[in-house]
């Protein structure tokens, strides 16, 4: 399959790291009911 190429893997490992980066630290700086939902809604 063409789209499971190495680069489009790697692009989707960074894609994912910067999500759980990003959802970290809005967690960290925003811990409220609606900042846990925004970041359930991510995941």
């Amino acid at each position: 399959m063409a789209w499971q190429s190495p680069a489009w893997l790697l692009a989707s490992a960074i894609h994912v790291s910067a999500s759980r980066a990003g959802s970290i630290a809005w967690n960290q700086w925003s811990p409220s009911p609606a900042a846990a939902k925004f970041r359930f809604l991510n995941m």
